[in-house]
């Protein structure tokens, strides 16, 4: 894949979505997108999907999940666009697959096979975060299905870890699944510039959800 064939995907899907965010500001018409599931392999893929014309697939970040995009799905879909949100195997509502799905390489497998009875024969698409390799790695298998392609907030395979990240691990702490309140500060000073004010109990409320789920999250 030329790099000149990569910077027109990119250029081309972050106008789609840039633009049509900017149209869609101020715009009180109802979100069209819709939740769906279907059965793909060896388990179901719930998603959202609304509107119609062109399709934009959405993939969210690592522990992420489909309701994270609504805002930019309503906005999207809004603006004459098919957009398709899926929770990706393992995350979210499709969480019922085996662990060797969880693999980037075997994610891409299950999404082309989801795509092909959701959408056309191609589409934008873009990934977040950690998604971004599974948008990149599907665009350099499947060239032919995709319409343009937007890396939003995804280093990862552009770029080294950051000194933060390794020197959390190299600690024992993996920031990405924190366990008490102060390695889910740890994870907040990673994410954001600057950290979003976060109550005691919604921290709270999360940091158990790390637990409860710390098996799952380690697999994925």
């Amino acid at each position: 894949m030329s790099m000149t064939l990569i910077h027109k995907w990119i250029v081309g899907l972050a106008s789609v979505l840039c633009l049509s965010m900017a149209q869609g500001q101020g715009n009180d018409a109802a979100c069209p997108m819709v939740a769906k599931s279907i059965a793909i392999d060896a388990g179901s893929i719930s998603y959202l999907q609304g509107g119609q014309g062109p399709s934009i697939l959405l993939l969210h970040g690592l522990f992420g999940q489909k309701e994270q995009w609504m805002d930019m799905a309503c906005a999207l879909a809004n603006q004459g666009f098919n957009v398709i949100v899926p929770d990706l195997p393992g995350y979210g509502q499709s969480t019922v697959y085996p662990i060797a799905i969880y693999q980037l390489e075997s994610q891409v497998t299950t999404l082309q096979r989801f795509m092909g009875s959701v959408s056309g024969k191609s589409f934008h698409i873009a990934g977040n975060s950690m998604e971004g390799a599974i948008a990149g790695l599907y665009s350099k298998q499947f060239p032919d299905e995709i319409t343009s392609l937007a890396f939003i907030g995804a280093p990862l395979g552009v770029i080294s870890w950051s000194d933060q990240v390794r020197d959390s691990i190299n600690k024992g702490i993996n920031p990405f699944i924190p366990i008490d309140n102060a390695q889910f500060d740890i994870e907040m000073g990673l994410l954001f510039a600057q950290a979003p004010v976060i109550s005691n109990d919604i921290k709270k409320q999360l940091v158990q959800e790390y637990r409860n789920n710390n098996r799952h999250y380690q697999q994925v």
